[in-house]
């Protein structure tokens, strides 16, 4: 099968979506299916585009047995509304000039959010006659909606219209949980055109295994209790209550140490405001390589996955979980819903009230407390995942998908 994945964000930009969609190409083109990935130059969340891209309007690389065809791109930092809805549809634009240009595929895959990457989907699969699968990792614009990103009526309604268009177009709509599905269903959605594909991870990637003591020395870690944040710094994450955490144990537990490594639109902020409370047991480290993520897990004594207290992420189901667990490091998680029911399950780290300093600082206690408890937590979250969230199963589901999809189409 030829398979076009239409995505915003692909490595070396970092985040779950960029992540699942590389893994699926690898594997998808290792068995056999000719996969090219639609995407923009590399610009999130600097929204600096690399030398080896700038001044270009196309550039096509082969990765892992698949292709990926990258095309211009408005860049721009992280943050701001309207700014980054430029950055949406100039993407939305390219990106149908760029397929177009290329070989007819026989299925297009359109991931939102953006939303607007739907549209171009929707184009590509009208314009070259194949069926479109509409990805959903977030409901788009309820997410901006409920983080008060967009505020304007019309501007929501407009939005709403095209969601449930992209919804009713595609020949099929595959979502990350079953909070989505069940979403999707209430507003009129059939049931049968909805797939779950859980997020998985890459476990040969993502494994067990001793810290490394010169890294620990690079960030003059020694002796420390290394709880650690990775990931974006941004509006849904919450990550304030991490440095009033901080600033509780500063006096009280001199071993604890806060780690937090990424980049977004927050971080000035937390960087600025670790200042004014002079934090000293808190440090930041920009966006890192992938390759070097498993080293900076298994660094740690446990890791934070966050976000805010808003109703909207019930239906979320952060994708690092599955690799924090693939590690072998119990978690520390902050999110209500789905998310909270598989750590539940796997009896993989501690649950805690979103936003809560003083769960937080209570979960770090008894992770620093009972370290026989932190272990049963690693082993138990490795083994959970290797059941249930491998992302060479999944794939796999998802293929069957697509195949029966073009059979029906």
């Amino acid at each position: 099968m030829k398979i076009h994945y239409l995505i915003h964000y692909f490595p070396p930009e970092l985040n779950g979506g960029a992540t699942r969609a590389s893994d699926l190409a690898r594997l998808w083109s290792e068995r056999g299916e000719r996969v090219t990935v639609l995407t923009g130059f590399p610009n999130h969340p600097s929204g600096t585009i690399p030398l080896e891209y700038r001044g270009k309007l196309f550039h096509e690389e082969s990765v892992d047995g698949y292709q990926v065809r990258r095309t211009w791109i408005y860049a721009t930092r992280n943050e701001g509304t309207y700014k980054r809805i430029l950055n949406h549809i100039s993407l939305t634009i390219s990106s149908v000039v760029g397929s177009v240009l290329g070989q007819r595929p026989d299925i297009i895959i359109a991931s939102s959010p953006p939303l607007f990457l739907g549209i171009a989907g929707y184009l590509l699969s009208r314009l070259q006659r194949v069926p479109l699968v509409f990805e959903v990792r977030d409901l788009w614009p309820k997410q901006a909606v409920d983080l008060g990103m967009i505020t304007n009526l019309r501007v929501i309604q407009v939005l709403e219209r095209l969601e449930m268009f992209l919804y009713r177009k595609a020949a099929l709509v595959v979502g990350v949980t079953n909070s989505t599905k069940a979403k999707l269903v209430e507003r009129g959605i059939g049931a049968g055109k909805i797939e779950t594909i859980y997020n998985a991870t890459d476990l040969d990637f993502f494994q067990p295994g001793a810290a490394s003591i010169k890294l620990r020395a690079e960030l003059q870690l020694e002796g420390k209790f290394v709880i650690s944040y990775i990931g974006t710094m941004g509006l849904s994450q919450g990550l304030m209550t991490v440095l009033d955490a901080a600033e509780k144990m500063q006096d009280k537990c001199l071993d604890v140490h806060f780690l937090l490594v990424g980049d977004g639109a927050e971080r000035s902020l937390l960087i600025e405001t670790a200042k004014q409370r002079k934090l000293a047991n808190v440090s930041f480290l920009p966006s890192q390589p992938r390759q070097s993520v498993p080293d900076l897990y298994r660094l740690s004594d446990g890791v934070l996955v966050l976000l805010r207290n808003v109703d909207l992420f019930r239906s979320t189901i952060p994708s690092k979980i599955f690799e924090i667990m693939a590690c072998g490091i119990p978690l520390i998680l902050g999110v209500k819903g789905e998310a909270e029911g598989i750590v539940r399950r796997a009896e993989a780290g501690i649950c805690i009230t979103p936003e809560s300093c003083d769960e937080l600082v209570e979960a770090i206690l008894k992770l620093m407390r009972t370290p026989d408890l932190s272990q049963k937590f690693g082993n138990r979250g490795r083994a959970y995942v290797e059941i249930h969230h491998d992302r060479r199963n999944l794939a796999e589901q998802y293929l069957q998908a697509i195949k029966r999809t073009i059979n029906n189409s």
